[in-house]
């Protein structure tokens, strides 16, 4: 596009600009930002594609504020790396259509039947999912994190009724684990800790003699296989229907229902006597015995569009799909439970030895 740094106001709005090349934003890209009191809106969006609608404009990785606009030579080879990458996905020999119209036949009959309410193959607004990508500074723009939608999957509320039921067995089973998705209550436990360390000595002394490790689990996602999601849910139903081993589990598991609310599936929003009212949650039952089938059937749907293209993911739990997290929670839960709690808070400890542990989806402290 155009190199060297430059700083120019787009249109008449004076709320927005734009950042051709320089040192923070590389060649062949154009880098727009928002200034803090302001947010980007549809008709700011729309002026701003008018001006080269041979672009490609893009959120920034971890910032929607900010918009990236690429060259389209650039941004497409980024997806051909991302998504042409033989070691993540394939490239299955049926159409798009062909995979929809097969799709009912991936689930079992028996489940089919006793969920219907799971499923909406027949709807006209199913639809595979499909891919796009956040391009990704750190690696130099020659590619992207993928990012697979489920929102119009016609198996969407039976992967969300899954993950309500391993969410459930993992808080269940592991209570000394729980959910570390909330980035402010880690700080708030991280200021916790760190203030009664430096109650007695002063900050200094203390922060010099802790030491801090972080693991970060790239590409987890698809590098779990289907066995080893399987046998840590089998460890969880073990542990929270106190079975002594996988035998006399689904013995067990017979008779035994859950209950999961979904959303209803029409307008969210209905007009009653003038107002908006927000849909009520639907309640479910779903059967323990079938949960194992089940979660076997969810890793079938690893198959999403890009483009005109079809691809399927080889190995791991389908990215984008409602139950993924869920069932990634599940097997480093089961982990910690057994490792964490077995090895550190089991085992005898020097005086005064303070230890935290804590994980933000894929990274932990």
């Amino acid at each position: 596009l155009i190199d060297g740094a430059s700083i120019m106001t787009l249109g008449t709005s004076q709320r927005m600009h734009l950042i051709i090349g320089g040192k923070h934003s590389g060649k062949n890209m154009l880098y727009i930002s928002v200034l803090e009191d302001d947010n980007w809106t549809v008709r700011l969006l729309d002026q701003v594609r008018e001006l080269r609608k041979c672009l490609v404009w893009h959120t920034k990785d971890h910032e929607a504020g900010h918009i990236m606009v690429f060259c389209p030579s650039l941004y497409h080879s980024m997806l051909c790396r991302t998504f042409c990458n033989p070691d993540v996905f394939r490239r299955p020999s049926i159409s798009g259509p062909q995979a929809l119209a097969f799709a009912p036949q991936l689930v079992p009959l028996l489940l089919l039947e006793k969920y219907k309410w799971a499923f909406a193959f027949d709807s006209k607004l199913a639809r595979l999912p499909w891919g796009y990508i956040l391009p990704k500074p750190k690696k130099g723009w020659k590619a992207g994190r993928p990012i697979v939608s489920f929102c119009a999957h016609p198996a969407k509320e039976f992967l969300a009724a899954l993950a309500q039921i391993v969410t459930f067995l993992t808080v269940k089973a592991c209570p000394h684990c729980k959910h570390y998705n909330d980035a402010i209550q880690i700080w708030k436990d991280l200021h916790r800790i760190i203030d009664a360390l430096t109650k007695n000595d002063s900050p200094d002394v203390i922060l010099s003699t802790l030491r801090i490790h972080n693991q970060d689990l790239a590409g987890f996602f698809i590098s779990v296989d289907v066995d080893r999601f399987v046998v840590a849910l089998q460890f969880l139903l073990c542990r929270v229907y106190s079975v002594a081993s996988f035998v006399s589990l689904a013995h067990a598991l017979q008779g035994v229902f859950c209950t999961v609310r979904c959303r209803a599936t029409v307008q969210q929003c209905r007009l009653f006597r003038g107002h908006w009212h927000q849909s009520l949650p639907q309640q479910h039952t779903f059967e323990m015995s079938d949960l194992i089938p089940a979660i076997r059937c969810s890793f079938s749907f690893g198959i999403f569009m890009k483009g005109q293209h079809l691809f399927a993911q080889r190995q791991g739990s389908p990215m984008g799909s409602p139950l993924s997290p869920a069932l990634c929670h599940a097997v480093v839960f089961d982990s910690e439970h057994r490792v964490f709690h077995a090895a550190l808070f089991s085992s005898p400890r020097p005086a005064g030895e303070r230890i935290f542990i804590t994980r933000y989806v894929d990274n932990r402290l």
